[in-house]
């Protein structure tokens, strides 16, 4: 096998980062009617336990106002990769472009992405899981450029389930972090290695065709991009039929 790296995994997360990276969480004054603070949601590449050992590592966890520094933040990070056969399509097909093509278009692929979501408190928290929730029912379609930006596929991306906990994975006696898990399954492609055509094809055939019980035989150049010629096409080429 040759080296090759359509950094096709990377595209993806990129595009789940991008679709997320947009959360916003507001406060209000006692009577609801004041805004107070507007705060975009950082969102890393990291798991949940990661994000705790963050909090762990602040000088001073326990104390409110440094926590509210560092929260609300998602995290998220791509658990498995599992192929799906019930996307398969028929390795003889081709995707070409230019004068390159793949050998067949893609292996599917199911991508588990779990993000986490960190919150001091559950109207942070339930504010965030609002504007995710709400645009998938349950799956949500977005257009990648996928092979050298040429390509673009139509790829679904499925909520799948969300779960809520406000258990503690570091040790704090003072302060509670409200969570929740949401899970999504992205429905992608592996690509094989980019192919040139150059010389895939026999692109000239020098065929001997003898006729009229003649012992004479001619020779003729027949040009086309087909790896085989049919009799039929030969005869049309040599006019004898």
């Amino acid at each position: 096998m040759q080296y090759f790296y359509n950094n096709m995994t990377r595209k993806y997360i990129l595009c789940f980062a991008h679709l997320f990276s947009n959360i916003h969480v507001q406060r209000f004054d006692e009577d609801g009617l004041t805004l107070l603070s507007d705060s975009l949601v950082p969102l890393i590449y990291a798991s949940k336990s990661k994000m705790f050992y963050e909090i762990k590592a602040l000088p001073d966890s326990s104390d409110i106002a440094i926590i509210s520094t560092y929260l609300p933040r998602m995290g998220f990070n791509i658990s498995s990769m599992v192929y799906d056969s019930t996307r398969k399509m028929n390795n003889t097909m081709r995707i070409s472009f230019g004068d390159e093509e793949l050998s067949y278009p893609g292996v599917p692929y199911n991508f588990t992405i779990d993000l986490s979501i960190l919150a001091k408190t559950q109207d942070d928290l339930f504010q965030i899981i609002e504007q995710i929730s709400s645009n998938f029912t349950p799956d949500y379609t977005i257009t990648i450029k996928e092979i050298e930006n040429v390509i673009h596929r139509d790829v679904s991306l499925n909520l799948d389930s969300i779960s809520f906990t406000s258990n503690f994975e570091y040790e704090d006696t003072g302060n509670r972090t409200v969570s929740a898990d949401l899970n999504f399954t992205l429905k992608g492609y592996i690509y094989p290695k980019i192919q040139d055509d150059d010389g895939k094809y026999i692109k000239n055939i020098m065929v001997g065709y003898k006729f009229n019980d003649s012992d004479n035989d001619i020779s003729v150049t027949v040009s086309q991009a087909q790896a085989t010629v049919s009799a039929e096409i030969i005869k049309t080429i040599t006019g004898s039929y």
